[in-house]
């Protein structure tokens, strides 16, 4: 266990520290002029100009809600549950000609229940649950200004959250890591991924689309959360240089690439983590969710 951490320690310290000097390197590249779109003038040799505009956001999202425990041979399974969600912060759009840089900072309220959607069928041997999470959340990508209300805008966005979950009595038949002592009625902390789409029809409202995978950890275990963390941070860092690349050699191209790889990423990344909650390292199995959602989207 003591390598474990050790492991964990130096991978954390080398992902950073390669990911600081990839920053330093890009920032001396960027020294005459700071901003995304002073890489656009530097690759094409040209000062034009390009609008920024940092706004009050607010999202609001229904869905539906599927938990599950990936451990070969669980016998209990869960009911799916509605999920509903607010996100309050601030959104950035940065535009030249018709390509968007689009980036948002905000924190995350949802709740979720088998009660918000009584049209979910309920079987007898799936186990309702219902609960809240709290928690702090940055989304970034880019996308493609048709006029200057209409917007299509492609993200990927991660948080780290805060859940407290109810489980109805009685429903466990199979508990050999006692899911329910663990979960039950206690805050555990977790971290999610979402990738989606929003079309902002006029301003300020437009419509929006996600996928979300999240997971709840049963217990925090800090240097190998930080190690898988800086693993998928390093990750992310590579595909944002891609992109940039693209951006040079193809601009209508970059929104697309960046949301397919970047979410990609994330995918395969809590993919692994359903099994093991701080992949690579040999930890326990995770409660996991995935999400289907749909709502509307307001950039004052």
């Amino acid at each position: 266990m003591k390598k474990e951490m050790l492991l964990g320690i130096i991978v954390a310290f080398l992902s950073l520290s390669l990911s600081s000097f990839a920053f330093q390197e890009e920032a001396k590249k960027d020294s005459s002029d700071s901003g995304f779109f002073s890489e656009w003038s530097e690759w094409y040799g040209i000062r034009t100009l390009s609008k920024s505009e940092k706004s009050p956001s607010l999202d609001f999202y229904w869905g539906f809600l599927q938990p599950s425990f990936k451990l070969q041979n669980y016998q209990d399974r869960f009911s799916k549950i509605g999920d509903l969600s607010l996100k309050i912060g601030y959104s950035r759009l940065t535009t030249k000609e018709f390509i968007i840089k689009y980036a948002q900072e905000g924190v995350l309220f949802q709740g979720f229940s088998s009660g918000y959607n009584p049209s979910f069928e309920k079987k007898s041997n799936e186990i309702e649950l219902s609960g809240w999470r709290a928690g702090l959340e940055n989304a970034s990508g880019y996308g493609y200004e048709f006029s200057d209300n209409f917007k299509l805008l492609l993200f990927n966005s991660n948080a780290l959250i805060w859940s407290r979950l109810e489980f109805k009595d009685g429903q466990f038949m199979n508990d050999p890591l006692h899911i329910y002592d663990t979960y039950n009625e206690s805050i555990r902390f977790g971290d999610k991924f979402e990738g989606g789409i929003k079309i902002q029809l006029f301003k300020p409202l437009g419509v929006s689309a996600s996928y979300e995978r999240s997971i709840i950890f049963p217990r925090h275990m800090f240097w190998y959360w930080l190690g898988s963390e800086a693993i998928e941070a390093v990750g992310q860092g590579l595909v944002d240089g891609f992109v940039r690349a693209v951006i040079k050699s193809n601009s209508v191209a970059a929104p697309i690439v960046a949301f397919a790889l970047k979410n990609g990423l994330s995918y395969v990344l809590y993919e692994l983590r359903s099994e093991k909650m701080n992949w690579p390292f040999d930890t326990a199995v995770p409660l996991h969710f995935q999400s289907f959602k749909i709502g509307l989207s307001f950039m004052f």
